[in-house]
C-alpha cells in the first residue's frame, strides 16, 4: 500500500503549515475523499516541505560494504540483471561479487593481469565480462557451469588500458588506451578480432562506452574533450567533438536512450549533453562536487546521475522539470571515490574507492518518493471534479499504482 508522509488532517486545514511541518505522519493517500486529497496534495507540493521530504529520503539510504580486495578498488559495474557485481583493482585482480538471500557475497576472483586492473564491465547477458589492465592487454571472461574462465586476450594496444565496454549485443567491445586510441574488437565466428581503431584525441584516452543500440560509442579524454563516434555503412566516424570542460575528461556514459551523454571532470564538474536535431549540446553543468569528478554514470531510467569524486563522496542527481539537481551526498568512504554506477532498476548504485572498499547503497527511498510526488502532481493537475467517470478511475489507478506503463 502506498503511504505518503503527510501533515495530519487538522493541520492542514486550520493550522500555519511552517509551524506545524514538524507534525508530518504517515496517511494513505487513497482512502481520502477528492476534496480532501485535493488540499493535501496543495500542501504536498510546497517546495519547503519537498525539501524536507526529499531530505527525509536521503537520510534513510543504507548501504553493504564489499571487502576484499588488498589495494584501492578502481572500477566497479552492475551486471545487468542487477545481482552481480564486478569490481577491479590495483591488486591485479578482478572480483565478481553476487546477491544471495539478500547477502553480496564474493563469487569468484579473477586472476591473470600482471599488472593494475582499471576497468571492468559485464555483457548484457551477464555471461561475459571483460577486464583492462596496466599490462596492456584486455582479457574476456565467460561464465560456464558456475566457474568464471578466461576465453580470450586481446593486446593490440601499445599501452596501458584505461577503460573498457560491451555493447549492449554483446559482439563488440570498446576499449581506450594511454597510447591515445580507442579501438572496436568484434566477435567472429568465436573470435575477437580488431575492427577499428579510433584515432583524434591528442591525450590519454580516459573512457570508454557503447549507447544502448551499439552504433555509437562515447571517448572520453585527458586532452579534455570527449568524442562521439558512429557507425555509417560498416565504418566508424567521428560524429562530434563535446568540448568545454577545463580539464581532463575522466568518465563519459550514455544515456539508455542513447540521446544524453554525462561527462566528467578534472575540473569538479560534470556535464550533460543531449543531442537535438542531429547536434550534441550541452544541456546542463552539474556543480557540487568539491574535487575532482573520477566517475559518472546515468540511471537506466535516464531521469539520475551519480556521480564519484575525490572529496570521498557520490552524489545523486535526479532531473526535475528540465532542471538537474542534487539528491542526495553520498558519504562513508575514507578516500577518493574511483567508479560509480546504477543497478538497472535504479534502486542500487555502487562505488568504488581508493580505501580499498566497494558499497552497494540501496536508494529505494529516494525512487520511492519521487514515484509518489509524481503521481500526486498528476492528481493535483486535473480538476478532478469536472472529470467524467471513466477519467476519475483513471486518476484513482494512477493512485494505486495500476496504470498500465
Amino acid at each position: 500500500m502506498l503511504s505518503v508522509p503527510l501533515y495530519p488532517m487538522q493541520a492542514v486545514k486550520e493550522a500555519n503549515p511552517k509551524e506545524d511541518s514538524e507534525e508530518a505522519f504517515a496517511l494513505d493517500f487513497r482512502t481520502l475523499p477528492p476534496e480532501i486529497s485535493c488540499i493535501i496534495v496543495q500542501n504536498m507540493l510546497n517546495p519547503s516541505l519537498l525539501e524536507k521530504l526529499r531530505a527525509l529520503a536521503a537520510e534513510n539510504i543504507s548501504f553493504t560494504k564489499l571487502l576484499g580486495h588488498a589495494r584501492e578498488v578502481t572500477s566497479v559495474g552492475f551486471s545487468r540483471c542487477g545481482t552481480r557485481i564486478v569490481t577491479t583493482s590495483e591488486d591485479y585482480t578482478a572480483r565478481v561479487w553476487k546477491l544471495k538471500e539478500g547477502i553480496w557475497e564474493c563469487e569468484a576472483i579473477l586472476r591473470g593481469h600482471s599488472c593494475w586492473v582499471d576497468s571492468a564491465g559485464f555483457s548484457d547477458c551477464g555471461t561475459r565480462i571483460v577486464t583492462g589492465s596496466f599490462d596492456f592487454t584486455v582479457r574476456v571472461w565467460e561464465l560456464k557451469e558456475g566457474i568464471w574462465e578466461c576465453k580470450a586476450i586481446l593486446n593490440d594496444h601499445t599501452d596501458s588500458v584505461t577503460s573498457v565496454g560491451f555493447s549492449s549485443c554483446g559482439t563488440r567491445i570498446v576499449i581506450g588506451s594511454s597510447d591515445e586510441t580507442a579501438q572496436v574488437w568484434k566477435l567472429e565466428e568465436g573470435t575477437w578480432e580488431c575492427e577499428a581503431t579510433l584515432k583524434g584525441h591528442t591525450g590519454i584516452v580516459t573512457s570508454v562506452g557503447f549507447s544502448s543500440c551499439g552504433t555509437r560509442i562515447v571517448t572520453g579524454s585527458s586532452d579534455k574533450t570527449a568524442r562521439v563516434w558512429k557507425l555509417k555503412e560498416g565504418t566508424w566516424g567521428c560524429e562530434a567533438e563535446l568540448q568545454g570542460h577545463i580539464a581532463v575528461v575522466t568518465s563519459v556514459d550514455f544515456s539508455d536512450c542513447g540521446t544524453r551523454i554525462v561527462t566528467g571532470s578534472r575540473d569538479y564538474t560534470a556535464r550533460v549533453w543531449e543531442l537535438k536535431e542531429g547536434a550534441w549540446e550541452c544541456e546542463a553543468t552539474l556543480k557540487g562536487d568539491t574535487g575532482c569528478v573520477f566517475s559518472v554514470g546515468f540511471s537506466s531510467c535516464g531521469t539520475r546521475i551519480v556521480t564519484g569524486s575525490s572529496d570521498e563522496t557520490a552524489r545523486v542527481w535526479g532531473l526535475k522539470e528540465g532542471i538537474w539537481e542534487c539528491e542526495a551526498v553520498l558519504q562513508g568512504h575514507t578516500c577518493y571515490v574511483a567508479s560509480v554506477g546504477f543497478s538497472s532498476c535504479g534502486t542500487r548504485i555502487v562505488t568504488g574507492s581508493g580505501d580499498g572498499t566497494s558499497r552497494v547503497w540501496d536508494i529505494s527511498s529516494l525512487v520511492k518518493l519521487e514515484a509518489a510526488l509524481k503521481k500526486l502532481t498528476l492528481y493535483h493537475a486535473l480538476n478532478y471534479d469536472d472529470l467524467p467517470e471513466y477519467m476519475k478511475e483513471y486518476v484513482r489507478l494512477a493512485l494505486e499504482e495500476q496504470l498500465p506503463e
